[in-house]
């Protein structure tokens, strides 16, 4: 009887300890509200389409990823309202994979200003087999990372813009203290400038105080 027992409560402590995958849209209507009801360990499936969301958090320990693994079926497009996808203070390693992402914008203040398509600061980020294009922001137009640890693998980077009134930098990817690696990306067609024409630093890639492998 006790050996049963026990084998009941092992039972429901590793149920509970299993990871769980959502399906946008057939489980929850938008990437955002999947994200809000996973935890750390789950994955967000989005189905083939576009989804016109912006400001996307993340959390700590889930992955974003398109269902047919081809980032071309799965566009996110922020319409440039505000940056597409937001990773902040993530402890645990946290991925998105096989997303298109576009549309994004982020001109204004400092760490506001900063990734148009991703924001990663203080965090521990993965992201794998994603299109870039059309992203905007002053700093990082595609990827902006500060305090991160980042691994960006196989991604294409095209038609990012680093612009502002002020300082640019980063038409592909703009880090500041940060470590990792990006490999096997194509990155082409992107820019950095102020509106008054002035060019900006670093139309593909902006580094300072990093440890990057690239």
């Amino acid at each position: 009887m006790i050996k049963i027992i026990l084998s009941i409560v092992m039972l429901l402590i590793s149920s509970n300890c299993l990871s769980s995958s959502f399906l946008v849209p057939s489980d929850y209507p938008d990437i955002q509200s999947g994200i809000n009801a996973s935890s750390s360990g789950d994955t967000i499936i989005i189905s083939s389409g576009i989804y016109l969301e912006f400001d996307i958090v993340m959390k700590a320990g889930i992955t974003l990823q398109g269902e047919t693994k081809d980032p071309g079926n799965v566009i996110i497009n922020a319409g440039n309202m505000d940056r597409a996808i937001d990773c902040y203070d993530l402890s645990e390693l946290t991925t998105i994979q096989y997303i298109t992402i576009r549309g994004g914008y982020s001109v204004d203040g400092w760490t506001e200003a900063l990734g148009g398509g991703i924001r990663s600061v203080n965090s521990i980020i993965k992201i794998n087999n994603c299109i870039f294009i059309n992203n905007r922001a002053r700093i990082g137009a595609g990827v902006g990372a500060l305090d991160s640890t980042i691994d960006i693998q196989d991604c294409v980077f095209t038609e990012n813009s680093a612009t502002s009134n002020q300082w640019t930098a980063g038409g592909a990817i703009w880090a500041k203290n940060c470590d990792g690696t990006i490999d096997d990306c194509d990155v082409t067609n992107n820019s950095a400038f102020t509106f008054d024409g002035s060019l900006g630093d670093g139309a593909g890639f902006f580094f300072n105080h990093c440890n990057i492998l690239v």
